[in-house]
């Protein structure tokens, strides 16, 4: 008889986006890979920036297992697998420019994303083997495994550009942009398995071992999406005593939900041949054969709207 467990606890600081450069921004009189190429202008740049860029991962691992002797050539075993993981972080950018303030030029920026996964899953294996000859051992084990997947995303960008003073200026222009994405996905499914396995010892040195296995899983999932999307554009000029006005307005709204199944199957079975030439050398060698269906049924209805006019 034996008795045993494992545990394992993971954690983690990382970077929203792993890159060395500042690509997200302007980094005035630096190129983009830090290189300084240009001295400072007379003309003042004032920069208000604020920001993040972070992704933290927690997981744990755990683990139990027994075994028992029922009798002389029998074992019998069980073992319960556990995983709990997530996954979360956020990229925030949100910055002023004002390129002199003599002509009023202005630009102003706001970046976020979110992303946030979650998986866990439990695995019950039920195991026996039986040793038919002291060169011959068999084997049977089943299994079943139930999991959760989530998914979720957002993002938010704002993007505004004002050359002068609008209405008061002879020439100007103006423009803003908002866009919104809001998106989830989840899994929930099941795997039920069992199969077969033998190994065969030989006096000069070789071992021939087999398993087959067939494993059914079913997932349910569901996801849903809510994109919005608005620009204006406006402007003004002034030329051989006339003035122009120009307006520009175009909105897009995408929201839609969605759910199905995935029915697999899959059968799995494999014989090697192992072969203890020398003291130093071994000869292996084996055949794998997998064979998969996947029935996937989906249905995700939409909702679109889109308009302009200028």
């Amino acid at each position: 008889f034996f008795i045993g467990s494992t545990y394992q606890f993971i954690r983690s600081n990382e970077k929203f986006y792993e890159l060395p450069y500042s690509i997200y921004r302007y980094n005035y009189y630096y190129d983009t890979f830090g290189v300084r190429a240009g001295d400072e202008s007379s003309i003042p740049i004032i920069e208000r920036f604020s920001g993040k860029d972070e992704m933290t991962i927690n997981g744990h691992l755990f683990s139990f297992f027994t075994g028992v002797e029922v009798m002389k050539n029998l074992n019998i075993g069980f073992a319960l697998n556990g995983v709990i993981h997530s996954k979360d972080g956020a990229m925030m950018n949100s910055y002023r420019d004002e390129y002199g303030d003599i002509q009023n030029w202005k630009w102003d920026s706001f970046n976020l994303q979110e992303r946030e996964q979650n998986y866990d899953h439990l695995d019950y294996t039920l195991g026996v083997s039986y040793l038919v000859t002291p060169s011959l051992t068999v084997g049977a084990k089943g299994g079943y495994l139930k999991g959760t997947a989530d998914q979720k995303y957002f993002s938010s960008n704002k993007h505004s550009y004002q050359s002068n003073i609008p209405d008061v200026s002879s020439n100007w222009y103006s423009s803003f942009n908002e866009g919104d994405t809001k998106q989830s996905w989840n899994q929930d499914g099941n795997s039920i398995y069992g199969g077969l396995n033998f190994k065969k010892t030989y006096n000069d040195g070789k071992v021939l071992s087999g398993f087959y296995q067939y494993t059914k899983t079913k997932i349910d999932f569901t996801n849903n999406s809510s994109i919005n999307d608005t620009s204006n554009y406006s402007n003004k000029w002034e030329y051989d005593s006339k003035w122009f006005r120009y307006i520009g307005y175009s909105a897009a709204v995408d929201v839609r939900t969605g759910s199905g199944s995935r029915n697999k199957s899959e059968h799995e079975a494999m014989i090697s041949f192992q072969w203890q030439l020398t003291s130093k050398s071994r000869l292996t060698t084996g055949v794998y054969l997998s064979s998969m269906k996947n029935d996937i049924i989906s249905n995700e209805p939409a909702n679109v709207y889109r308009t302009s006019f200028y």
